[in-house]
């Protein structure tokens, strides 16, 4: 914690909050709330949000990594992946959805740093984060 002072009063604020990785967590069946608690345990932010409004938030907290169900409403996550690629070079996408190796070919076309099967455990999310995994054939 650091201190700040403000009209003679000492604010204690968190030390480099900003530094913190930040994690966009797009709401649909496949986010679990252990995923949430996984990263916050872990130090990160996390921010929780619809599958468009996710690419917003995306943005304007410069997201370490967004975390995507393969529907996750109107636009595809697949599309979705695909455009936060593009505009977020440094930001890592992670698709989530069911056991099938087509979405899995469908993700990695699309740009995706990962494809995380559904249910799945918070452990094998945050490799998948972090980079901790590897695409398999």
């Amino acid at each position: 914690m650091t201190k700040n002072r403000s009209n003679g009063t000492a604010v204690r604020t968190p030390a480099d909050r900003s530094k913190a990785p930040r994690v966009v967590l797009a709401t649909a069946g496949a986010r679990t709330p252990e995923w949430d608690r996984v990263f916050r345990r872990l130090g990160w932010e996390v921010a929780v949000a619809d599958g468009e409004e996710s690419r917003r938030i995306a943005h304007r907290l410069r997201a370490t990594a967004v975390v995507l169900p393969v529907e996750p409403g109107t636009e595809s996550g697949l599309l979705t992946c695909a455009k936060l690629v593009r505009e977020l070079p440094m930001c890592r996408v992670v698709l989530v959805g069911p056991e099938n190796e087509e979405l899995e070919r469908f993700a990695l076309f699309a740009g995706a740093a990962a494809y995380v099967v559904e249910g799945a455990p918070g452990d094998d999310l945050v490799r998948a984060v972090t980079g901790q995994n590897v695409w398999e054939n």
